[in-house]
């Protein structure tokens, strides 16, 4: 189930990851000291909707807990 960029910035934003604007294109960059940056596309901004895909890719990329993540975008704690 696709999430909303707005909403996947807040969930990362409790674990320090940051997240940088595109300078031009769309492509937005999640950040945490000492990891490379992790891509994702969002073509329409903060409207964007995330996919599963990229996702579970995020998580593998921070060493995140997949069902944690997903239990936070859907609102549960």
């Amino acid at each position: 189930m696709p999430y909303r960029l707005r909403k996947l910035v807040k969930v990362l934003d409790e674990y320090g990851i940051e997240v940088e604007r595109p300078r031009s294109g769309s492509h937005w960059k999640l950040r945490a000291k000492g990891r490379r940056a992790y891509v994702v596309p969002a073509h329409n901004g903060w409207k964007t909707e995330i996919t599963d895909e990229y996702i579970q890719g995020l998580c593998r990329h921070f060493a995140l807990e997949r069902t944690t993540i997903l239990s936070k975008l859907r609102g549960r704690k």
